[in-house]
């Protein structure tokens, strides 16, 4: 690169998250690589394009000191998950420690049937978190009444639930919504809601 430093992170996070051990290290290579050069990781700086499909060559274009690939080029890079942490990247580089945030919540199976025939018995809810927190997972009904949680501690989790309470008692045939929390004492980040269904 001309004026300014790639790096990659390994992955594919059009719909994955980036595992939060891997934020951390950008984190910290960052911080380190912008105090060398006297640079604001939430500032901006203006280039010279030499070599982009987006832009003209010789075209002076204003960019954040964080940026991402898509930014420069038309491209996805970084993904769709992860191109929105580039905020608190920067935040995070400048050391100010942040909350946590739910970089994705999603069920394997949307719509499952546990009639126990072996066959999408059972949904698969999992999270991925940008720093290790105390998450929990609330599966609620219609009407928003809490049913069953799980808890843990980590970055990331996945729980399975067969579509029955603490008990083994089968819900019925209907919408239910999963509700993922995480909080650190840095603060709380913000639920993520995941619907499934029960066929």
């Amino acid at each position: 690169n001309t004026g300014s430093t790639g790096i990659s992170v390994i992955g594919n996070f059009a719909g994955d998250a980036p595992p939060a051990a891997a934020l951390a290290s950008l984190e910290k290579l960052l911080a380190w690589k912008l105090k060398i050069h006297h640079l604001d990781p939430r500032g901006t700086a203006r280039l010279r394009c030499d070599a982009s499909d987006k832009y003209a060559r010789g075209a002076r274009v204003t960019f954040p000191v964080v940026a991402g690939h898509r930014q420069a080029n038309h491209t996805e890079c970084p993904g769709n998950i992860f191109y929105p942490l580039l905020p608190t990247v920067r935040l995070e580089a400048d050391g100010r420690p942040q909350a946590p945030i739910i970089a994705l919540a999603r069920a394997t199976h949307e719509r499952f049937s546990p009639n126990g025939d072996g066959e999408l018995d059972e949904t698969a809810l999992s999270l991925s978190l940008t720093k290790k927190a105390d998450w929990s997972v609330e599966l609620r009904g219609a009407a928003g009444k809490r049913l069953i949680g799980y808890s843990g501690e980590g970055a990331f989790a996945e729980v399975t639930w067969p579509g029955t309470d603490a008990d083994g008692h089968k819900y019925a045939d209907g919408a239910y919504t999963a509700v993922v929390s995480a909080s650190t004492s840095l603060g709380k980040a913000t639920p993520k809601k995941v619907t499934v269904f029960i066929d």
